[in-house]
């Protein structure tokens, strides 16, 4: 009996731990509270440490804070990007460049995986086979941004998002939409 506690203790132990990632992965109280740059820092940190993938960074407009849907919006893109990364390349380093300007936001994550055929990819019409790439795809649509990926086998792949940075009063918060 004292052994079946004991497993019982490590079991309740690791459900602990995973329902505390899942909230955290609900709304990142980094994002929240920092900002998009000091939370894309912390999800690169978890992926270096969590899957000893190298990653390299650059950062440039971070530090000002954009209304909380888009910056939310591009933790999830980053996030559903990363989580491709750690499922299907193989990669061994993530390059992660997040530039927002006065007029665009470009996000562009590269990694030196196996690569894809994209036009393998774009036939195969099997409905959730890729339901990472869609819900990429329709963040950025919401947000009025572009999307390009470029992989193909042995080559690793990269993906650019580019959307008009919000200005002040142009964007709602309840809405992903940007009106001007």
């Amino acid at each position: 009996i004292k052994g079946d506690l004991v497993r019982l203790k490590d079991l309740l132990g690791q459900q602990i731990q995973d329902i505390r990632q899942i909230v955290y992965n609900l709304r990142p109280i980094m994002l929240d509270t920092y900002g998009l740059g000091p939370a894309i820092r912390a999800l690169l940190r978890n992926l270096q440490e969590e899957n000893h993938i190298q990653t390299e960074l650059a950062l440039e407009g971070s530090n000002q804070r954009m209304p909380a849907n888009f910056e939310m919006a591009f933790y999830r893109i980053l996030q559903e990007l990363i989580n491709n990364v750690t499922k299907h390349s193989q990669a061994t380093k993530v390059q992660v460049m997040f530039i927002s300007g006065q007029e665009q936001t470009v996000l562009l994550v590269k990694d030196n995986g196996i690569g894809f055929d994209q036009a393998r990819l774009a036939s195969q019409d099997t409905p959730g086979n890729h339901l990472g790439l869609a819900s990429i795809h329709e963040r950025v649509l919401q947000l009025g941004g572009t999307c390009q990926i470029d992989s193909r086998p042995g080559w690793g792949t990269s993906v650019t998002i580019r959307v008009s940075t919000p200005k002040s009063g142009c964007v709602s918060r309840d809405s992903l939409k940007i009106p001007c």
